[in-house]
């Protein structure tokens, strides 16, 4: 199977449409811009200032990386203080290993990205609010 049946002509893969927040990805929807912030997750105000650059600039989804479950309890201030900056771009939380980080971003109405295949067994995610 070839990666790309012809380099020169341009052809997406048909796709399901997913929700990220109010953003529509695959499907018919346009490819979407996404980035991280790089500031440490617990600078709450930090974090909250480099989510707006970035919307600000087009972003349409921002990536958050949470390690820990620490860190994934600091999600809802970021998420609290960028709503109340009329700020709605969509959070993904971006998880580290750790089970109880990804409980931690879905309870406070985020999505969780499963960084490097570590969690194994999602379906013991129970929380209705997780996108698959």
């Amino acid at each position: 199977m070839k990666h790309c049946p012809d380099p020169f002509r341009y052809q997406r893969r048909a796709t399901r449409e997913v929700r990220v927040g109010n953003v529509g990805v695959g499907g018919a929807n346009p490819i979407r811009v996404q980035s991280m912030i790089t500031c440490d997750t617990m600078d709450t105000e930090m974090s909250i200032q480099q989510t707006m650059e970035l919307a600000n600039v087009g972003c349409e989804i921002v990536r958050i990386t949470a390690p820990t479950v620490k860190d994934s309890g600091n999600l809802e201030n970021i998420v609290k203080g960028l709503r109340e900056r009329g700020c709605n771009v969509p959070i993904v939380a971006d998880i580290h290993f750790k089970t109880g980080s990804r409980h931690g971003s879905c309870e406070m109405g985020g999505q969780g990205a499963n960084q490097s295949g570590q969690l194994r067994r999602l379906e013991k995610v129970s929380d209705s609010r997780i996108q698959r």
